[in-house]
């Protein structure tokens, strides 16, 4: 009783933020082009001022509706970071998703081998979580408590759906071995046709493919890199949603939420590595080729060598990737002296 007098004490001495706080975080915002590390300083300074913030996702949603409110369009074009892709009409989605426990009948606790007809109730979705490459809004859905209680995801996988539909590029981590194939079983389940033909990049297999690292899970790489890490969790959480619990849900989907922004760090450090990347000279609506990964301006330079030819060598100028033009430089003449 004491501590809850005390909590809602607290509570009531907390600031609102006002209108010097909102400007300061939008002229960060623009500075450094709305990334997740700007957000958790300026979480941590106004959290240890006073102000009512719960963490640096409220405090992003707190600003957007801020800006909302006042008819502000915040442009993030200028910055380092800032949506190439928007030149080409290439719609890149990050997503995760986060899925239930299954309940099922067992004799032991080791070396089982469960049966299908020892599942009381399957898994389904819980939540997903997704935002369009530099895009400020990070969109999800939650099942409701209702929801939970009959294991009903129908109108999550439909909204999920959706988003994948319009997606040209489709990011996530582990996502060609997980959450694709996941989404996928809950749309044939409710009876969803595929979703429009998209490209995928799994960062999980990018970190795996092409660098030692000594862990390539998200959290781990994101230690690695020095950027915000997962919200901590546990697997009571996932109980606590099996069961339908209001709060767990929010929890959950709040934990999925951070999942997606931290992806996107992810994606765009590993992004000048990434052979095989989706072209997106293929929605370039320029005259001029652009850099296959991220859509920025290339500069020739240099030879690109094959066992068997020679092309012109490029580099981005934006974020650093290197490739090749298309057709070989080398002379007829010296075409016909290359033997194997």
């Amino acid at each position: 009783m004491h501590q809850k007098c005390f909590k809602e004490q607290y509570t009531l001495n907390l600031k609102k933020l006002d209108d010097k706080v909102y400007n300061e975080c939008l002229e960060a915002k623009i500075k450094s082009q709305g990334k997740i590390p700007f957000w958790e300083e300026k979480y941590k300074k106004f959290k240890d001022l006073g102000y009512d913030i719960k963490d640096r996702e409220d405090l992003r949603d707190k600003v957007r509706k801020w800006c909302k409110k006042r008819g502000i369009t915040v442009n993030l074009e200028n910055g380092e970071n800032h949506n190439l892709t928007s030149r080409n009409n290439c719609k890149i989605l990050l997503l995760d998703l986060e899925s239930s426990l299954i309940e099922a009948f067992v004799w032991g606790l080791y070396d089982q081998n469960i049966k299908y007809d020892n599942v009381v109730q399957d898994w389904h979705l819980l939540c997903w979580s997704a935002k369009w490459l530099f895009d400020s809004e990070t969109m999800a859905d939650v099942l409701t408590v209702k929801e939970a209680e009959k294991h009903d995801d129908r109108r999550i996988a439909e909204s999920i759906w959706k988003l994948m539909d319009e997606a040209n590029v489709i990011i996530a981590h582990n996502g060609n071995q997980f959450d694709l194939k996941k989404f996928n079983a809950r749309f044939i389940k409710h009876g969803l046709n595929p979703p429009e033909s998209y490209q995928t990049v799994d960062t999980l297999l990018v970190a795996r493919n092409s660098f030692g690292f000594t862990s390539n899970k998200l959290d781990d790489l994101c230690e690695y890199f020095g950027l915000p890490k997962k919200t901590p969790t546990n697997f009571d959480l996932w109980k606590r949603c099996f069961f339908a619990e209001k709060e767990a849900l929010d929890e959950m989907v709040f934990y999925n939420r951070n999942d997606v922004a931290i992806l996107e760090e992810i994606y765009i450090k590993l992004r000048p590595w990434i052979k095989g990347h989706p072209n997106l000279n293929l929605w370039n609506e320029g005259s001029v080729s652009v850099c296959p990964n991220c859509g920025g301006a290339i500069d020739f330079k240099g030879d690109y060598y094959t066992p068997l030819n020679r092309y012109d060598s490029f580099r981005c100028s934006h974020c650093g990737a290197v490739g090749r033009s298309k057709f070989t430089n080398l002379k007829k003449e010296q075409s016909k002296l290359i033997v194997r």
